[in-house]
């Protein structure tokens, strides 16, 4: 039934989203690389319609040149940070904009709850370019660009 589910998501403007929550999730979810939760709409019928992918990563910067303040607040030692990592948030075609911005809050009640019960304040989540101010909006700073991959990074620091 799980694997019917996932494979009726469909994100045709992002084909990893897709790819990601129909191939690779229940795999990593198994091997305990990351946890994916998802989000039902209950009206007309019960459907998937969003899904977000969090994990525990470290973040390295190596030569990067970071803002003095914002390397402090991360807990740098020898140019790694531990951070929470939003590695996945994907939507179903046509479903309301506003399901992004929900997936983002519930991403951050779950962030701010491992918090506090086992410290470390930075999230981290690569976007594409055309994604950089909607997550700005939300928090998050710019720290580098991914040429070859074509994603930034961005953080976002818990106080």
């Amino acid at each position: 039934m799980v694997d019917e589910i996932l494979l009726g998501f469909s994100c045709s403007k992002d084909e990893d989203v897709q790819r990601y929550i129909r191939k690779t999730a229940v795999k990593h979810e198994l091997a305990q690389i990351s946890r994916t939760y998802l989000i039902f709409d209950t009206e007309p019928t019960e459907r998937l319609v969003a899904y977000i992918t969090l994990a525990v990563r470290c973040l390295n910067v190596g030569d990067e040149r970071l803002n003095e303040d914002l390397s402090e607040r991360m807990n740098f030692n020898n140019g790694t940070a531990q951070s929470y990592l939003i590695g996945q948030l994907g939507k179903v075609d046509g479903y309301g904009k506003n399901i992004g911005d929900y997936a983002m809050v519930f991403a951050s009640g779950i962030i701010r709850r491992a918090n506090l019960l086992v410290g470390c304040r930075t999230i981290r989540l690569d976007c594409k370019d055309a994604l950089v101010g909607y997550y700005e909006k939300k928090g998050f700073d710019l720290l580098s660009r991914d040429a070859k991959k074509g994603l930034n990074r961005m953080v976002k620091i818990l106080s």
